[in-house]
């Protein structure tokens, strides 16, 4: 029921009924998030931190629009932005929606309530949870602490490589004592 679209007037006959949803959501089904996913190998789809536990609430508004209440909590499995490792990042979200028919109905809503526009085809909730979702994330997720990053690990081996390297990778260093031509001298000390 969280992928179909629900029209206003279903929105309505569930909120004169205070129904409620209890499910769970595979975060692939939403692309915008499955796009942040972090592709580690070995990753299977029973793992959990490919699904959100979702509750929903439908109530008859003060204002005369159905309202949606939803509880969303689980893991994401993104990629750190530093590391490009795996980050496991905790979804606790807890939000109330009026749902409005049209564009110009979101004037008649008061100031402390959000709203989402059902439109022609109704809300479709999975693309709902996937706003708001994005919305909580960071525009740069990275890991809170920097030792569980292995961005600076690997910037630590990259250096200690480079000073080894700067060590022993020296190539044409001796070619001129070995080709038995002494070092170049100065031209102006040359006479003719």
């Amino acid at each position: 029921m969280l992928a179909d679209h629900i029209g206003v007037p279903q929105l309505r006959d569930l909120a004169s009924r205070s129904e409620q949803i209890v499910d769970i959501v595979d975060i692939r089904d939403m692309s915008r998030v499955g796009d942040l996913l972090h592709s580690a190998k070995g990753s299977s789809l029973d793992n959990p931190a490919g699904k959100l536990n979702v509750e929903v609430g439908f109530h008859g508004g003060m204002q005369g629009s159905p309202e949606i209440s939803l509880k969303v909590s689980g893991m994401l499995a993104i990629s750190c932005q530093r590391c490009l490792g795996l980050l496991e990042r905790p979804v606790d979200l807890d939000f109330h929606l009026v749902v409005v028919e049209s564009d110009s109905d979101l004037d008649n809503i008061a100031e402390p309530y959000d709203a989402v526009v059902a439109g022609e085809h109704g809300v479709q909730l999975v693309k709902v949870i996937e706003d708001e979702l994005l919305a909580s994330l960071p525009l740069a997720p990275v890991h809170e602490d920097t030792d569980d990053c292995i961005a600076d690990k690997n910037l630590l081996n990259k250096e200690q490589d480079e000073d080894q390297a700067e060590e022993v990778n020296r190539p044409f260093s001796e070619l001129a004592s070995l080709m038995g031509e002494s070092p170049k001298s100065d031209p102006k000390d040359k006479t003719n």
